[in-house]
């Protein structure tokens, strides 16, 4: 798969579908509307923008004039026509990596849970799906992993520490199990995170991911 491939499976993940090829739209499966305009840079330095459904087809034309000079990840220039029309945003910027081919085996006993598991509930996991990938200790979790949305293609990845056991390796064995449980079944291990996120970014770099896209999401102002 190319770059692109990747950003439109994470897209339609997250119930992003598409009416053109630049056009958002809403998919049955969304939790969330789609953002107003959406920037990924990818991989392999290309850029791609795309454009909320519910924008008027005048304030898309002069988007997309303006979109030709973006210097990502400036969105300046978005924002600004946006805010011509009386439109005031906000913004998020995330980074998103794809796993080696090979996952390396972890250090350290995981366990699978499901989500009616007393621990689970214990340690706020069990509003997610199953399995939840889990370091337990004196019987109770220290470390999980779960799809925090998950298809037939692809999932991806929510982690969490107990403050007390962080930097211990921990999250880094519980997130290897779960990505080595979704390359088992055929599907895409993604990981992500706001890119101010040090402790994330650290630890995809201790997982040895390899970045894919960046997206900045230009929301309307709460």
């Amino acid at each position: 798969m190319q770059p692109l491939d990747y950003l439109y499976a994470q897209m339609r993940l997250e119930g992003k579908g598409l009416i053109v090829p630049d056009r958002l739209t809403r998919l049955p499966t969304a939790d969330d509307d789609v953002p107003l305009v959406l920037v990924a840079q990818l991989a392999d330095a290309a850029i791609k923008v795309f454009f909320g459904e519910l924008l008027t087809a005048e304030i898309r034309e002069q988007l997309i004039l303006h979109a030709h000079a973006l210097q990502f990840p400036l969105v300046t220039p978005i924002r600004q026509v946006l805010h011509s029309y009386s439109i005031r945003t906000q913004f998020g910027h995330f980074r998103t990596y794809l796993f080696p081919t090979h996952v390396s085996n972890t250090d350290a006993p995981v366990q699978q849970y499901r989500a009616d598991d007393p621990k689970i509930r214990a340690f706020d996991f069990a509003g997610f799906g199953t399995p939840i990938f889990a370091i337990e200790q004196a019987g109770q979790l220290l470390s999980a992993c779960v799809s925090v949305r998950e298809n037939d293609q692809c999932g991806e990845a929510w982690v969490y520490t107990a403050a007390d056991y962080r930097r211990q390796g921990l999250a880094r064995n519980v997130v290897t199990a779960w990505a080595q449980s979704l390359i088992g079944v055929g599907k895409i291990p993604f990981y992500s995170h706001k890119i101010d996120n040090s402790g994330s970014a650290g630890l995809a770099q201790r997982l040895g991911l390899l970045p894919i896209f960046d997206e900045i999401s230009i929301t309307r102002e709460a």
